[in-house]
């Protein structure tokens, strides 16, 4: 295999870790969540099981509507486009409103690991 290919194959390889890091990194401080927001240890699971659900409601139609452009640009737009939702999820005032970014993080993640 040519350095070239074997470079892509790990930035592609990547790419699918940073979105399932996205996917699960709230699952370390939902002790953090449950005392800030106040909540119980059980609805703070809600930040993974929200993002979870919209991987699974999104998932089947990536392909059909990312099919049409090409691979490395979808993916290098849905990364940063993820960025977003992430980045603000630093600044909610509520956890219904960190559940809203979580569900946003989940319809991107599946952009980045499914094209």
């Amino acid at each position: 295999m040519n350095p070239r290919m074997h470079n892509a194959r790990f930035a592609v390889f990547l790419c699918g870790c940073a979105a399932f890091l996205n996917l699960y990194a709230t699952q370390s401080i939902l002790p953090a969540f449950a005392e800030s927001f106040q909540v119980s240890a059980r609805q703070a699971g809600w930040s993974i099981t929200v993002t979870t659900l919209a991987v699974a409601v999104t998932a089947p139609f990536v392909g059909r509507l990312t099919g049409r452009f090409e691979q490395r640009t979808v993916i290098a737009v849905a990364a940063l486009l993820l960025a977003l939702p992430t980045l603000l999820t630093a600044y909610v005032d509520s956890f219904a409103e960190l559940l809203v970014w979580r569900f946003v993080e989940g319809m991107l993640i599946p952009v980045v690991f499914a094209t």
